[in-house]
């Protein structure tokens, strides 16, 4: 074929609306083109001033970010706080002895020496220990912050530096716990986990794209693409952190977003750009045409994945508006460098894209003939797929019915120390906690009591209420204690105390004779407030667990209107952020759909195929969805994954899910759809479209879903829990999409809607 005419716009381009589109795209490849060595050598420089901060990133980091600052439970942390003077945050220590006993010299003295330095430590206002464990050889220490829980979390490596080191004559091994501990610990093992991970896919992924592209130039494109993008993508991360708090998931979404969408991005583009090489064109109208083309698809489908992230800032979340602000700050540069780096490098590298062949691997990209192409593998699929659309359809609906079906099942909880590995310190010491402190380790309440008058609590009406209260939940099922000014803790040795001797000695101030009531009283009541502490043998998230959460609530606030009751703890917080977080999911989801819909509007001029494209997001999502719960929920795979069931999901992981997911399936939808549109504008042929597209971008579409499956299976089998199932829920989505969705379910559709795909009540484009 001749070059004089290949720059000639074609047939598709009769629509003026049409036309305005490519020639702004093509205008915009000519500028890359001119400006080539510029542009990559600005790629260059972002790279090397982003290196030094994405190498930090993990550092600014946090495992928290779940705070709802009108929820009940927070309001109980407030109050206990600034009246009864509970510290903002705490940590525990716990020394534990094979051999030796608590009451041991030695062990006395490196209580005492590790007290004396903890004491020092910054923001430590107070230390308290409790009596020996069950076997008499551990003891529990509780450190008092005035750090918040995020500020305490940073600085957890340096407490675990003051620690005794283990050495030989130490009669005792200390372990750090608690949620701060905890926290730290998995930001750690998460950056470790995301760089062995991302270690092991770019050799792989190499390989996927030595195989489709068959040379080693055109293979390595997409790997630099996204060795640029990624380390740009955390560095702005990194100051998105210094600002927001940030959940170190992000560095789950920036491996998977960041790693895939560049390479996926570069596969249509290169894909696109020798096809046009294949047709004659120069190197400057391949890139022009390229950059109309699939670079409008590009930009389109890295639109709707940042719908979907932006999304998530509906819930006013700080976990949420992080992960929303680096996703979005990840897709966008991987978008960027797709749409500037790429043509950039394939300008520059022009026809020596295809140098370096790999044999019985290189396939050449000439245009084939019309008989050729219709003996196309793709071709005569979806030629099979047209013929018999109904029952494609049934079929895969009974399919992904059966996929979805333990979506109806869903159980949300929230993740815990039990998220970390088993040999990981925090976990070991918290394991002890529960061993040698069976109480401390229970599920408990806290239940503030505050006078709506603001009187005092030590009255004669304000002591019996407190009793009443405090007998009521005694009463309760599931419950194992309830301390409170009048139900106190059975001290060993001592006789228990009736409630009207307490009350008596309460009234006329004779309890602060009496040292260890005085004490109990100065941490559980201050002037109009009090607290009541329940432990209760429920698990969190259990059902029994969440149902005395609506029961406190419930009877305590309708039963006891001259004081003002509020009940917080774990199981009540988890309870106050599920209830807040799936209550804002719908507002999400509409923004999704309506957005996504009006964006797919503006590229098909179609109000069918978006709708269409919506709903085949939504069955993927759901099957999805099923997978998740067939395998985290229900154990299966346990040992091949290597975790251990909760019984539940992540509370977060089906709304995270939900909003990635639906840009990332939308990303396949929109480059098939663009092809087969262009297809059709050219020929006016309904069904040639679907098979000429579906010819053109499976095999691309396929390659980029193997990729993406990689990288999120390579996540799916790191340590976090969490990142297991981000990886997991991914993968499966993803190929659910590739496989079944868009290469049986969109030719079988658009083949009954036939014209109907193409209707469009604002204008039609003229075809053929």
């Amino acid at each position: 074929m001749g070059t004089k005419n290949t720059f000639a716009p074609p047939n598709e381009l009769q629509s003026s609306v049409s036309a305005k589109t490519y020639r702004i795209g093509r205008n915009i490849g000519g500028i890359i083109y001119r400006l080539r060595w510029l542009i990559i050598s600005l790629w260059i420089a972002a790279l090397a001033l982003a290196l030094p901060f994405a190498a930090k990133v993990s550092g600014v980091l946090t495992g928290g970010g779940y705070t709802l600052p009108n929820s009940e439970s927070n309001i109980v942390a407030q109050i206990s706080q600034q009246n009864l003077h509970y510290p903002v945050s705490q940590a525990e220590v716990v020394f534990q002895s094979s051999d030796t006993p608590v009451t041991d010299p030695a062990f006395q003295t490196e209580i005492q020496m590790f007290i004396a330095r903890a004491k020092q430590f910054p923001k430590v206002y107070a230390v308290l220990i409790s009596p020996a464990g069950a076997d008499n050889k551990t003891v529990m220490l509780t450190i008092a912050f005035h750090s918040s829980i995020d500020d305490l979390e940073q600085q957890i490596p340096a407490f675990q530096r003051i620690l005794p080191q283990g050495a030989a004559a130490s009669p005792a091994k200390a372990y750090l716990t608690g949620d701060a501990a905890t926290y730290s610990q998995l930001n750690q093992i998460a950056q470790s986990d995301i760089e062995k991970a991302d270690s092991a896919v770019f050799p792989i992924a190499l390989i996927v794209l030595i195989v489709v592209f068959g040379a080693l130039i055109a293979a390595f494109i997409p790997i630099m693409l996204a060795g640029i993008a990624v380390p740009i993508a955390l560095a702005i991360v990194y100051f998105i952190a210094l600002r927001y708090t940030t959940n170190v998931s992000v560095l789950s979404i920036a491996s998977i977003a960041g790693l895939g969408l560049s390479i996926d991005y570069s596969l249509l583009y290169i894909r696109r750009f020798r096809e046009e090489i294949a047709r004659g064109r120069t190197i400057l109208e391949a890139i022009s045409w390229t950059e109309a083309t699939s670079g409008e698809a590009i930009l389109f489908s890295g639109i709707t994945v940042i719908i979907g992230f932006a999304s998530m800032l509906f819930f006013n979340i700080p976990v949420m508006t992080s992960l929303a602000l680096g996703g979005v700050s990840v897709v966008a540069i991987a978008l960027l460098g797709s749409l500037t780096f790429v043509p950039a490098a394939l300008s520059v590298l022009g026809h020596r894209i295809d140098s370096l062949k790999i044999p019985f691997f290189h396939t050449s990209a000439q245009i084939s003939s019309d008989n050729a192409q219709k003996s196309n593998f793709w071709h005569a699929f979806a030629m099979q797929v047209m013929k018999r659309p109904v029952t494609i359809i049934l079929g895969v609906m009974v399919l992904l019915s059966i996929l979805s079906f333990p979506a109806m099942k869903l159980i949300i909880g929230t993740p815990g120390v039990d998220s970390l590995p088993k040999d990981a310190s925090a976990r070991q010491g918290y394991t002890i906690l529960q061993q040698q402190y069976p109480l401390e380790s229970q599920s408990a309440f806290y239940i503030i009591m505050r006078n709506n008058n603001g009187s005092d609590i030590f009255t004669a009406d304000s002591l019996q209420r407190i009793a009443t209260v405090s007998q009521w939940l005694a009463a309760q099922k599931n419950v194992t204690a309830v301390y409170s000014i009048m139900s106190l803790p059975q001290v060993s040795g001592y006789p228990a105390i009736s409630s009207q001797e307490l009350m008596q000695a309460y009234l006329t101030g004779a309890y602060k004779a009496i040292p260890a009531l005085q004490q109990f009283v100065a941490t559980n009541a201050s002037g109009g407030v009090t607290m009541v502490t329940v432990y209760t043998n429920t698990k969190l998230d259990s059902p029994e667990g969440k149902a005395l959460v609506g029961l406190f609530r419930n009877h305590l606030h309708n039963e006891f209107a001259a004081v003002s009751i509020f009940v917080g703890g774990v199981q009540a917080f988890s309870v106050d952020f599920n209830n807040y977080l799936y209550g804002n999911f719908p507002k999400a989801i509409l923004f999704i759909l309506i957005t996504t819909f009006l964006t797919l509007t503006l590229l098909f001029r179609s109000i069918l195929l978006p709708i269409k494209a919506v709903v085949m997001n939504l069955l993927s999502i759901a099957a999805a969805y099923g997978v998740l719960v067939w395998v985290f929920q229900w154990g299966n795979f346990a040992n091949l994954l290597q975790f251990t069931g909760e019984g539940f999901v992540e509370d977060t992981i089906p709304v995270l899910l939900f909003c990635v997911l639906f840009g990332f399936s939308m990303d396949y939808e929109v480059f098939l759809l663009s092809r087969i549109r262009e297809e059709w504008l050219n020929t006016g042929n309904n069904r040639l479209a679907i098979a000429v597209g579906l010819e053109k971008t499976a095999g691309i579409i396929t390659s980029a879903a193997l990729i993406m499956i990689i990288v999120a299976g390579a996540i799916t089998f790191t340590t976090m829990l969490a990142a297991k199932e981000i990886g997991l829920g991914m993968a499966a989505a993803i190929f659910i999409d590739a496989a079944i969705i868009r290469t049986l379910l969109v030719p079988a559709t658009m083949e009954l809607l036939g014209k109907w795909n193409w209707w469009f009540p604002f204008g039609k484009p003229k075809v053929g």
